[in-house]
């Protein structure tokens, strides 16, 4: 499922980078077409305006360069006439279209033409042997002919942009080659190719690394479930399994009585009560990740009041004298007096057992167990420390969900590894953290800090 997700994350940013792309380089190009036009529409209207004259260095059919003027005996050196700036050097692309400075036009023609359509004079900067008269003559009074006021038309192969102007007395039909503006989109739609195919490989191998970036987190939740799942099924297997070997052992004796069968039935009502306390974890566990998932839901839903958390843990940790005094473990507590919290009572109560009850679990025969409660300014500092220190690697693991130290799951101790589990979402619930250390004398540390309350709240209480 994720490799799927991730496929599909992949295709739609790609999909919407192509579109997006296109658009941009559709805008630019025909920006660049429009362009390019209206500066020919232009030099089009240069020409007619100026009758042809504007065309430089023209090829007129018919016309013959005068001989250069002989010097008088009594002159000097002779003058040449001052030769127009090159093109290329001054004006470039812009000049080649008549747009910048004096116009000198390059790959232009006009043609003027009489009233009867036939063609007086043309004055051409085009080279003879690239459009021979003989050629175009004929295409080009089929277009006189023709009326047609501007457009594009193919003349010997090459493409030329025209604007035709007619009287009563004739008029003038103006070309200018197209090869520059078609060159120029040519090389635009090639370079815009190559550009969009290398950027589209590169942004496909960073949508892959966002798409497992992104699907990280899914990842993790997803294995995080099927790991939950897993667990939860092992642990009801267990006492099922128990249960039904037990059930068999009391039916195979059908004539006995309840009193011979207690063995068994001691076993189904343990297993029971096993189940039971799973099940009520495990209920815990979904109904503070549905209020953790609705933060507005878990305001209204889990009262809270200002309590004295002294008097609360006192009390707790009262109960678990009995446990360890039967279980040979030496046992303190340190409680600081008239200290107030905001919160849930019943969910502290909760968290001090669930600490209580993993030392006692975790501490071997002879070890002490500690408990102190203390307030350091505006917080509440809960720890709880036994004899026997956590394995490094497993410090940051052990509040996660079944998890437990022992790998074999022995039933030992009687837990599921859910405890430290709860233990960490009521802290987090109560504005409050959770952490687990080793102190240099080898004992386990659990360390609660949560905020601090005024006792000028007591008794205020919310929902």
């Amino acid at each position: 499922m994720i490799q799927k997700l991730k496929r599909r994350f992949v295709l739609m940013t790609m999909g919407l980078l192509l579109i997006t792309g296109i658009c941009i380089f559709s805008v630019l190009y025909f920006m660049m077409v429009h362009s390019t036009v209206s500066a020919q529409q232009t030099t089009l209207r240069t020409i007619i305006e100026s009758g042809g004259s504007c065309i430089r260095g023209e090829n007129t059919p018919g016309r013959t360069n005068p001989e250069p003027k002989k010097p008088d005996a009594d002159q000097g050196e002779i003058k040449h006439p001052a030769k127009p700036q090159d093109t290329e050097k001054d004006g470039g692309f812009l000049r080649e279209f008549g747009l910048g400075g004096e116009p000198e036009l390059k790959n232009a023609a006009a043609i003027l033409y009489d009233s009867t359509g036939n063609i007086t004079r043309i004055i051409s900067s085009l080279k003879e042997e690239t459009t021979p008269r003989s050629e175009t003559e004929p295409a080009l009074l089929q277009l006189i002919a023709a009326g047609t006021q501007e457009g594009t038309v193919t003349l010997s192969g090459v493409s030329y942009r025209y604007k035709n102007e007619s009287g009563e007395d004739g008029g003038i039909l103006a070309l200018v080659s197209r090869t520059a503006e078609l060159n120029t989109l040519r090389r635009l739609r090639r370079s815009a190719l190559f550009t969009g195919a290398g950027g589209m490989a590169l942004l496909f191998c960073i949508s892959l690394l966002l798409a497992r970036w992104a699907t990280d987190p899914i990842r993790e939740a997803w294995e995080k479930q099927r790991r939950f799942v897993a667990d939860a099924s092992h642990e009801l297997r267990t006492p099922l399994t128990v249960i039904t070997a037990n059930l068999d052992a009391a039916v195979a004796e059908p004539e006995a009585t309840v009193g011979s069968q207690k063995k068994w039935l001691d076993h189904i009502r343990s297993e029971t009560e096993r189940m039971k306390r799973l099940t009520e974890a495990l209920l815990c566990l979904a109904r503070m990740d549905a209020e953790k998932a609705d933060e507005k839901n878990r305001q209204s839903t889990v009262p809270h009041s200002v309590f004295n958390l002294s008097d609360l843990a006192e009390g707790v940790c009262l109960s678990f004298e009995p446990a360890c005094y039967e279980a040979d473990k030496t046992y303190s507590v340190d409680i600081e007096p008239e200290l107030y919290l905001d919160g849930s009572e019943d969910e502290l109560r909760q968290l001090i057992l669930i600490l209580l009850d993993n030392a006692l679990k975790n501490t071997p025969q002879g070890g002490c167990i500690h408990f102190s409660l203390k307030g350091e300014g505006r917080i509440l500092t809960l720890a709880c420390q036994n004899t026997g220190s956590i394995p490094e690697g497993e410090l940051e693991k052990i509040f996660e969900r079944f998890y437990r130290s022992d790998s074999s799951r022995s039933r030992g101790t009687g837990g599921f590894g859910l405890g430290l589990a709860i233990a960490k979402d009521i802290a987090g619930r109560q504005g409050g953290t959770i952490r687990a250390e080793n102190t240099r004398d080898h004992r386990a540390l659990f360390t609660v800090r949560l905020p601090r309350a005024d006792k000028s709240k007591k008794g205020n209480a919310f929902s």
